[in-house]
């Protein structure tokens, strides 16, 4: 208890001294608010330094922040599939092309989070690669919407309209209601 207030004290001095919040303790938030004196590395390990005495306790956080990367795959994956949809309707021409700076873009932010480029190149070139072959699957398997007399396409019950809510501490929360008629 003792070890637990002591720790809470000293990471209120630190935010309060430097007008800061170190990443991912506000929420356990993945990516957390970067730290402002140093890399968001540097923060990072700060807090896992303060905060794990043991292999238990490191292995627990990996697997924590394993768990979170499986969930955010999860959702990226919605929404490529989202996009595969749209490239089979009338509404988005097929030739609509990823982002091609994605690769820049990560290299970029791992310099400046203060750890080593050639992983996040390696990691989202793999992401990218099982993204597109996931798209594709789902591409062919997805069926054209029918167009009416108008060549509109009409009301699909298979696509759903997914309002998500945010809420700080417990994620993303999707409302699903069914597709209104005339949207895709």
């Amino acid at each position: 208890m003792k070890k637990g207030l002591l720790l809470l004290i000293g990471l209120l001095i630190v935010v309060c001294a430097h007008a800061t919040v170190l990443p991912g303790t506000l929420y356990g938030s993945v990516p957390g608010n970067p730290y402002v004196n140093g890399t968001a590395m540097q923060g990072y390990e700060l807090i896992a330094n303060r905060s794990c005495k043991d292999m238990s306790c490191v292995q627990q956080n990996i697997r924590l922040i394993d768990s979170q990367i499986a969930d955010l795959i999860a959702r990226r994956l919605a929404f490529v599939k989202r996009g595969a949809a749209l490239k089979n309707s009338a509404i988005v021409p097929n030739n609509v092309q990823q982002n091609p700076n994605i690769i820049t873009q990560v290299t970029r932010q791992a310099q400046a989070q203060g750890y080593p480029p050639e992983i996040a190149q390696s990691v989202f070139q793999e992401l990218d690669r099982q993204s597109q072959a996931f798209e594709d699957k789902y591409e062919n398997q997805t069926p054209q919407p029918s167009p009416n007399s108008l060549g509109v396409p009409t009301h699909n019950v298979n696509n759903p309209v997914i309002t998500p809510t945010i809420t700080p501490g417990l994620g993303v929360t999707p409302t699903v209601t069914p597709g209104a008629p005339g949207q895709p």
